[in-house]
């Protein structure tokens, strides 16, 4: 059940991109390599944060990138704030271990609202899994939510 208009906007929104297609991909000046400097794209720095084996650094994209009482949210866990999303990171890293985060073409961009496909990569270049990521910015920039779906290719890891 939605409990409030955002909430309401949010899943309207989603419908109109996953039945429409009605999103954009962002400008390609926006979108960098995850890992380099990625300039103000949400998108790309949320990837390097999951990317990120330097707390500090990953502490610093968490706050660069999220507002205060952001929310990252996957099948397991819905962690609100900077601390909860770090502390996320921090257990998704130690799951996967050797493997990262890689965005699957340009990120789509529907005015506040982002799709960004992904996919989990190992050493070797293997893919492990691949998925979607919805989010929400603010009228700042920040993300307000960021919701991580793996794809119907996912591979259930041990």
């Amino acid at each position: 059940m939605l409990h409030s208009w955002g909430q309401w906007l949010y899943g309207v929104t989603l419908a109109g991109v996953l039945t429409l297609g009605l999103c954009q991909p962002a400008p390609a000046a926006e979108v960098k390599e995850a890992g380099k400097d990625a300039g103000k794209d949400p998108a790309v720095l949320f990837l390097s944060a999951l990317n990120e084996s330097d707390s500090a650094r990953r502490e610093s994209l968490v706050a660069r990138i999220f507002a205060d009482n952001g929310i990252m949210a996957d099948s397991a866990v819905r962690a609100v704030g900077h601390k909860a999303i770090v502390s996320r990171i921090e257990t998704v890293q130690r799951s996967l271990p050797g493997q990262i985060f890689q965005q699957i073409g340009a990120p789509q961009r529907q005015h506040d609202a982002w799709r960004i496909a992904y996919e989990v990569v190992d050493k070797t270049g293997s893919t492990s899994y691949e998925g979607l990521m919805f989010a929400l910015t603010q009228p700042d920039g920040k993300f307000e939510r960021v919701d991580i779906f793996a794809g119907p290719s996912a591979v259930p890891l041990p």
